[in-house]
């Protein structure tokens, strides 16, 4: 298997630090969608405005909203004096699961960050419009200037796993170069498995 051409973040030094670490801020998407929030996107927002209102006297609250005039809704329901630590962000989103589809942050024990761009595929393209989504890290990446991988779902793309059970030890597996789907022939006589 030839080797891969592009740096992983590991081969830098690079690790996701575990989620109870101290951090410097925390990134959130205002919610608006009716799907995600069935009759509940007012009830939604109140509770963003309480969580924002308790996480900024300790720190900073990254916040992606569409656009300037729910920038200025946002700022008038927040009168806590601690509102000075919201930095908004105008990127139009769908889904207010940032964690789904934002920057994953990554670092190297010396100081270094950077994030993973993850592919987002809304739940196995389950939400075909969430999908949009998806584009949120690499808005965000002139805004945070740090460095930016693309990491990919999976490193055996082009690999499959044979599987036999002709070993002394039971089932013997071992990596073999994908054939090109379309010349495959299953052996098992199911469609896609070979």
């Amino acid at each position: 298997m030839p080797a891969p051409t592009q740096e992983t973040p590991a081969a830098l030094g690079f690790h996701m630090p575990a989620e109870w670490r101290a951090h410097e801020s925390t990134w959130l998407t205002w919610p608006k969608d009716p799907e995600t929030w069935p009759d509940r996107v007012t009830q939604v927002e109140e509770i963003y405005i309480q969580m924002i209102a308790a996480l900024t006297p300790h720190e900073i609250v990254n916040l992606l909203v569409d656009d300037a005039a729910t920038e200025q809704a946002v700022r008038k329901r927040c009168p806590f004096p601690s509102a000075e630590n919201i930095r908004f962000h105008h990127i139009p989103t769908v889904d207010s699961w940032i964690r789904d589809y934002g920057p994953n942050f990554l670092i190297d024990g010396r100081g270094g960050v950077a994030f993973n761009d993850w592919i987002f595929n809304a739940w196995g393209d389950k939400y075909e419009t969430l999908k949009h989504d998806d584009d949120v890290p690499i808005f965000l990446e002139p805004i945070l200037e740090l460095r930016r991988f693309e990491p990919a779902i999976s490193p055996l793309r082009n690999v499959m796993i044979v599987v036999s059970p002709r070993s002394e030890h039971g089932l013997c597996a071992k990596l073999a170069a994908r054939p090109s789907r379309d010349k495959c022939k299953s052996t098992t006589g199911l469609p896609g498995v070979w």
